[in-house]
C-alpha cells in the first residue's frame, strides 16, 4: 500500500471513531487527529507532483 493510502486509511479509522460522538466533539477529534494526516497527506502529493507532471502531466495529483 502506498504512502497515500496509508494516510487514508488512518483518516477512515479517526472518522470510526468519530462516527458515534457529539457534533461537537466530532469537530474536535478531526481537528487534533485528522488535520495532521490531512497536512502529510497535502505534502506527500506536494512532494510527488513534480515527478508526475514529467510522467503523465500530473493532472490526477493536481486534482487531489
Amino acid at each position: 500500500m502506498g504512502p497515500a493510502l496509508l494516510l487514508i486509511a488512518q483518516l477512515y479509522r479517526v472518522e470510526t471513531q468519530a462516527r458515534p460522538l457529539a457534533a461537537e466533539d466530532r469537530l474536535r477529534l478531526r481537528r487534533i487527529q485528522s488535520q495532521p494526516i490531512l497536512d502529510k497527506l497535502r505534502n506527500y502529493l506536494l512532494e510527488i507532483e513534480a515527478e508526475s507532471c514529467q510522467e503523465s502531466g500530473g493532472r490526477a495529483v493536481r486534482y487531489t
